[in-house]
């Protein structure tokens, strides 16, 4: 007598597959073939059923949250992340009014998460360490966020506003001669002048690429309007007042245009043009990666913990001029690739202590 196992789908296998089903019953090329699939995969399981219908109901409490963000986009159907980010929403429920956290459910379904308050236009995203995602506005334009990145978005009848709070965007601008677009760092904004660009917050400052049309880069001054989401920022937003003060230059100064790059630290504004193959290695996280050709091992360290939240150390600093070139991934694997690189071309020693690896001359080592 022989018996027969079968295994049961997990409630994660099971949320994927719904999350993927609301991505295509949604796209604009979904055909009757695909519905038909959908009601028999809804009809096979009651979980199916329960799973789905949860789903959909995030999916149109977002649709009910405004006009501001048409859809996210991201490489990847699903993840983990994203199944947090609703399990958040679900226990967030009854608790924050007006959240709608969840990239689990938008377009192509992924790991980026939003929302809006209250009585306010304004809406925020963010990705986490090691993310990446794309971000597309009702006014067609399109932001691709960086690792470890913030943005808070308002669009008004008379302005587009973006406040970059923290890490890397890219920006694909939709022309409207009616409405200014504007991102804001620090005391510094970029005006969008018909363009695509990608704007880098620093320490101390902040990077400029310009890969299409022109930006010009404008002082602002007063109080970000997210700074303190208090009553009288979220009053701010509702009324559509600017949170900043611009004072734009002469109209010939301080633009930027295809292949051109500034940096703004302390209101010092360098600009240098780079080739188009420097420009585009820039901006090689837009796929994936980074590029370095003899940079030093310090400053491909910096780059790449970016993308990792595990943590370098090198403990001999004379180390930390060796010159380092190659491509790597813009993920936690990159910082691993670089780790064996170092002790296999460079024969140094990596020690690992939890989430901390700790470089320093081996042995053999003469460099």
């Amino acid at each position: 007598m022989s018996t027969e196992i079968k295994r049961l789908p997990s409630p994660a296998s099971i949320q994927r597959e719904a999350s993927a089903w609301i991505a295509r019953l949604h796209a604009d090329s979904v055909t009757p073939e695909d519905r038909a699939r959908f009601d028999k995969w809804r009809g096979a399981s009651a979980s199916h059923a329960r799973a789905y219908d949860e789903l959909d109901a995030t999916w149109r409490h977002l649709e009910r949250t405004g006009e501001l963000v048409s859809s996210v986009s991201l490489g990847q159907a699903f993840n983990e992340s994203s199944l947090q980010a609703i399990r958040r929403a679900r226990s967030a429920r009854g608790q924050r009014i007006g959240l709608a956290t969840a990239a689990a459910v938008v377009a192509a379904i992924g790991s980026v998460w939003w929302w809006t308050w209250p009585g306010s236009s304004r809406t925020e995203f963010q990705t986490a360490v090691g993310e990446h995602a794309t971000v597309k506005l009702s006014d067609g334009s399109s932001l691709e966020l960086n690792t470890d990145t913030q943005v808070h978005v308002r669009l008004s009848g008379d302005r587009r506003l973006v406040q970059l709070d923290h890490g890397e965007a890219f920006f694909q601008i939709a022309k409207d001669a009616r409405r200014p677009f504007d991102v804001v760092t620090g005391d510094t904004a970029v005006r969008a002048l018909g363009t695509a660009f990608a704007v880098r917050r620093r320490d101390a400052g902040l990077d400029v690429t310009v890969t299409e049309g022109k930006v010009q880069l404008i002082p602002v001054s007063s109080t970000p309007v997210v700074a303190a989401r208090g009553e009288s920022n979220a009053s701010a937003a509702s009324n559509g007042a600017s949170p900043w003060v611009f004072e734009p230059p002469p109209t010939d100064q301080n633009i930027l245009t295809a292949n051109q790059e500034a940096r703004v630290e302390r209101s010092a504004i360098s600009i240098k043009t780079l080739a188009p193959a420097d420009a585009a290695r820039r901006l090689a996280w837009r796929s994936g990666s980074v590029y370095f050709k003899e940079e030093r091992l310090g400053t491909v360290i910096d780059e790449l913990s970016r993308y990792t939240t595990q943590h370098i150390v090198i403990e001999d600093k004379t180390l930390e001029d060796l010159s380092i070139g190659g491509t790597f991934e813009t993920s936690p694997d990159g910082i691993e690739a670089l780790l064996a690189t170092l002790q296999d071309g460079f024969h140094l020693q990596v020690r690992h202590d939890g989430h901390t690896a700790y470089v320093e001359r081996g042995i053999n080592s003469n460099r």
